[in-house]
């Protein structure tokens, strides 16, 4: 019973009207947006269920938000800072030498802080990027480089 609870919890979280996409008002699926078009104007992301995916997952919140590379890198990091620490804990327990078992006993504490500091990050991160998932990206800032009689640096806002 405890093993089907998992699939069933996602499930119902990926599948219920207010799920992943929707700003929590049901909604036929004729009137629903295309969750892939981020110019929609009903396409929202949650920021809670951002944040719920970046603690359970890493990386999670950013894939929930549509930022892959940046999941790929919150996401290695953190699970390269976890294990990493977990490698000193299994040293630390191999150790003789109570120097030693104090040494991995500090380098696994500063891992772990390590590992707790990115995946508050990336939890921030996501929360940040689902409330701006809606926001017009048209008006950038650019910075060219172009001769102005010598040299010189431009600084262009297209709108």
């Amino acid at each position: 019973m405890h093993r089907l609870s998992w699939p069933f919890l996602l499930y119902l979280i990926f599948t219920s009207p207010s799920g992943p996409g929707y700003a929590g008002e049901a909604m036929s699926p004729k009137a629903r947006p295309d969750s892939t078009a981020r110019d929609s104007k009903a396409a929202v992301k949650s920021p809670l269920k951002a944040v719920f995916f970046s603690a359970v997952f890493p990386g999670g919140g950013q894939i929930y938000t549509r930022n892959y590379w940046r999941a790929a890198g919150l996401g290695t990091v953190e699970a390269s800072l976890a294990g990493a620490a977990m490698y000193e804990v299994w040293r630390m327990n191999k150790a003789t030498d109570q120097a030693e078992i104090d040494r991995h006993f500090e380098k696994q504490r500063s891992l772990w802080w390590w590992t707790a500091g990115i995946g508050a990050f990336s939890m921030a991160d996501a929360y940040v990027d689902a409330h701006l998932y809606r926001f017009d990206e048209q008006g950038r800032i650019t910075i060219r480089l172009r001769p102005m009689g010598g040299m010189g640096l431009a600084l262009n806002r297209d709108l």
